[in-house]
């Protein structure tokens, strides 16, 4: 994989109810809701691993956009709401 150091994308990670783990990457919310809505039974806990400023040009308001828009996705997909959380990492290639 060749990058310009920087990882838009997000990696989500999780278990279902049924016990199965799942592993996916995607660029925005729209397309992870996609994505998480074909998984076989309920979401019982997520993680969002992600670079909260991967450009390296956002201003904070648009950082805190970006957290909050996966926090919620992942508020509205998961069964068990505190089973999820975000890892902040601007090292992403790693």
């Amino acid at each position: 994989m060749e990058s310009d150091g920087y990882w838009e994308c997000v990696e989500i990670r999780g278990e279902v109810s049924n016990g199965a783990h799942f592993l996916c990457h995607s660029l925005n919310t729209e397309h992870a809701l996609k994505i998480l809505k074909v998984l076989p039974t309920a979401i019982t806990s997520i993680t969002v691993r992600m670079d909260p400023n991967p450009c390296r040009n956002w201003e904070k308001p648009k950082i805190k956009e970006r957290i909050q828009n996966w926090q919620q996705l992942m508020t509205a997909m998961c069964e068990f709401p505190e089973n999820s959380k975000i890892i902040l990492d601007s090292n992403m290639l790693s």
